[in-house]
């Protein structure tokens, strides 16, 4: 396990500061309207009601549970691409595994400048009364400025959230 490990981490931690430098990648680049709300239930279910509410479509996380039987459907990345599809067949869903970082940055900065925000599951702290605590979470990518050094993205832990582009890598 920990050499499979080494090798995907060697593969994913390129040297992506050609991206940072290239002129292509220049413009900020983001997408309008849509705003955090507070998961209630989990982190996919918050991410596709805050796509459903930019796309005026009528999807809550309490109805895509009863949907699904009171079960949670987007737990790990397969069951939030499976959910994602079904809620918006008109779009092209992707998942992308173990992406190196240079293309990352490419694949969202050519999503946000076609107007599609991106949906993320990265490590996050989640803030509980017992303190901190990390977790894999979903979250939806709305901007970049990779000459400006942030990302930003709507996180259904109830707030907007900017990193730099290192912290963003590292998350993810």
């Amino acid at each position: 396990m920990f050499i499979r490990y080494v090798h995907i981490s060697n593969r994913i931690n390129d040297n992506y500061t050609a991206v940072l430098n290239d002129v292509a990648y220049q413009a900020p680049v983001s997408v309008q309207g849509i705003h955090f709300i507070t998961q209630e239930v989990t982190c996919g279910y918050a991410n596709i009601e805050m796509l459903a509410r930019w796309q005026g479509k009528d999807i809550t996380e309490q109805s895509l549970l009863e949907e699904n039987g009171g079960t949670v459907s987007t737990s790990m990345g397969t069951g939030f691409l499976d959910e994602m599809t079904k809620q918006f067949p008109e779009w092209n869903v992707t998942r992308h595994i173990n992406t190196n970082n240079s293309d990352l940055l490419r694949l969202m900065y050519q999503s946000l400048s076609e107007g599609m925000p991106v949906p993320i599951e990265f490590t996050a702290i989640k803030n509980t009364d017992s303190g901190p605590v990390w977790t894999l979470h979903f979250a939806i990518v709305t901007a970049m400025d990779l000459p400006g050094d942030t990302i930003t993205l709507q996180n259904p832990y109830g707030y907007e959230e900017t990193y730099t582009v290192e912290d963003f890598l590292r998350a993810t």
